[in-house]
């Protein structure tokens, strides 16, 4: 049989064993004493498809006495390979499987066994010594024999994979290790499982391990710490049998404000406020791809509001490649609100001015709903982007009355704070806050060209007031 034909692995002892002295039978005219035969560890302990394993056998035996006026011959040792024997399990053992088996260093007492082996068993050999003995001058002979036996205690990596810390709900499979995946958390750690056969220390010890952080007392584990975004590529291997792994992902996020008039809207926004729009923003909002304040005096296109201020929230996922290993709809850029605005320093009730703010809501009402889906692109990978999800406003005043449309003056005050989620197990915050506000007022009995006493957009918060800019006309 061509041994280097097929794909083998050993699997074969790390312990010296000394095994008891095999009955003697008698050729000749006598029996050798005491014969002893030894198996060593294996070298290597695991060895590779088609790579070959060395065993070293030793034996001894109790020289006989030669008659009188003859002389003991120097013994003839033979080596042969008795029984082979395999198991899936380390238990049970069946004879047979071998590929091929040599001795490699003649017949001498202390010799070198080579074998081959089929891949994903457990192998134990018998082995046989024959020593024999001649006198010269005479014609007495002594022969005797001993067996020993290399017995498996290797390991077979049989699983690798996460026990705590992280997990593969809205975890898409796109690589060759597992992908598990969790939230920075600073102190948290993502906990790694080796199984091996046979279950105990020395198996456990031929685990070769990259990347993780090891475990005392216990290297059938590996942990990766959570403070840190990265991906973590960890894996294990045992001997010549092919690695096994898993990705460890940990996600973060941040959240950049675009708002200033040299700001442009991103070309991956693929949000269909754009996309149904060939790119630009709808002429109601002044069209073009600008970012920052716009106002009806300057733009007569703008009719959405006498003022706008229009921005984009940029959320940037870590570790890079994220976007295509998270499920494309467990992002969310989530955004809460503080305002309150009024009208002829109060409001409206069906054409009659009343007392009190025209709109006013408390920090930390969602404003999600409010924004319309129509303005949130929250897919990773749409429209050509890499990581990258986006959030885009243009909140404008006045805020109640319809269109341009001013009576008397307007004015109006808003915080924003925004975040990314992102929905593994639950829905879990993976960003710092980023906070913007926008404020107008606008005076519409001024001339055109005039009437715009306030239209800023900033980043951070601005502070809301308790009443209205303008008195009542």
């Amino acid at each position: 049989m061509n041994r280097f034909g097929m794909k083998w692995i050993v699997q074969l002892a790390a312990a010296v064993l000394t095994l008891m002295a095999c009955p003697l039978f008698a050729v000749g005219q006598g029996t050798v004493q005491n014969v002893m035969a030894t198996c060593g560890a294996p070298s290597p302990a695991w060895t590779g498809w088609g790579q070959p394993t060395e065993i070293a056998v030793h034996a001894t035996a109790t020289a006989p006495t030669p008659d009188t006026g003859s002389t003991l011959q120097v013994p003839n040792w033979h080596w042969t390979v008795q029984k082979v024997e395999y198991s899936n399990d380390n238990i049970s053992f069946t004879e047979g499987g071998v590929s091929s088996t040599q001795f490699t260093n003649g017949t001498t007492a202390d010799d070198t066994l080579k074998a081959w082996f089929y891949q994903g068993a457990y192998w134990r050999i018998t082995c046989k010594v024959t020593v024999g003995y001649s006198e010269t001058p005479g014609t007495a002979t002594w022969t005797g024999t001993a067996t020993c036996t290399s017995l498996p205690n290797c390991g077979e990596l049989v699983s690798v994979t996460v026990t705590s810390g992280a997990t593969q709900t809205n975890v898409l499979q796109v690589n060759d290790y597992p992908n598990w995946a969790a939230v920075l958390q600073y102190l948290g750690t993502v906990n790694i499982k080796a199984t091996v056969k046979p279950n105990d220390v020395n198996a456990a010890n031929l685990i070769q391990w990259t990347n993780g952080a090891a475990v005392a007392g216990d290297n059938t584990q590996r942990t990766v710490d959570k403070g840190t975004s990265a991906r973590t590529e960890v894996t294990a291997v045992v001997g010549g049998a092919p690695a096994q792994g898993v990705n460890i992902w940990i996600i973060w996020a941040t959240v950049t404000i675009q708002l200033t008039d040299t700001d442009k809207v991103a070309q991956d926004d693929n949000s269909s406020l754009f996309t149904d729009n060939g790119g630009n923003w709808p002429d109601a909002l002044g069209g073009g791809t600008g970012l920052g304040p716009i106002d009806h005096d300057a733009v007569p296109g703008l009719t959405y509001a006498y003022t706008v201020g229009k921005m984009q929230a940029t959320g940037k996922l870590t570790p890079p490649g994220i976007g295509t290993v998270i499920s494309t709809t467990a992002w969310k850029l989530n955004r809460t609100r503080e305002d309150i605005a009024w009208d002829n320093g109060g409001h409206y009730s069906f054409g009659i001015w009343v007392m009190g703010p025209s709109s006013q809501d408390p920090a930390g009402k969602n404003d999600i709903t409010a924004e319309g889906a129509a303005s949130q692109d929250w897919d990773p990978t749409s429209g050509g982007s890499v990581d990258t999800i986006y959030d885009v406003d243009a909140p404008g005043c006045s805020v109640m009355l319809g269109g341009t449309e001013i009576n008397h003056t307007s004015e109006s005050y808003v915080n924003f704070t925004q975040w990314i989620t992102v929905t593994l197990d639950a829905e879990t915050i993976c960003s710092d806050n980023a906070l913007w506000s926008y404020q107008a007022q606008v005076d519409g009995d001024k001339a055109v060209g005039s009437r715009i006493d306030l239209n800023q957009l900033s980043t951070g918060s601005i502070n809301i007031p308790a009443g209205p800019h303008y008195t009542k006309r």
